[in-house]
């Protein structure tokens, strides 16, 4: 049941991740683009698999109702606002425009 539908999402994930890295290192044959601005940008990409599985937030809460989501980024992104000085007098209706 829910196990398996997890497991076959990790393995789809992988291999779009997979497709992704074949598909970046064609385009930088290609290119040729230069072997540092490749290290680069494969450890970038390297890093939001690590950090988000391949998944952006997005992705993840298109599953809940917009509400939902609208509430989960406010919660993620308000903090950061309101330490930015051009954002620290704004009214709360308008940083939650924002986030979301």
């Amino acid at each position: 049941g829910n196990i398996e539908l997890l497991l076959s999402q990790r393995d789809a994930t992988s291999i779009r991740f997979q497709e992704q890295i074949v598909s970046l290192t064609e385009f930088f044959q290609h290119q040729r683009v230069p072997k540092p601005l490749r290290g680069h940008i494969l450890n970038h990409v390297h890093h939001i698999w690590r950090t988000q599985r391949g998944l952006d937030n997005a992705e993840r809460l298109k599953m809940l109702p917009r509400e939902t989501q609208n509430q989960v980024y406010r919660h993620l992104y308000k903090d950061s606002l309101h330490r930015c000085k051009f954002f620290e007098k704004c009214q709360d209706g308008f940083l939650d425009a924002l986030c979301t």
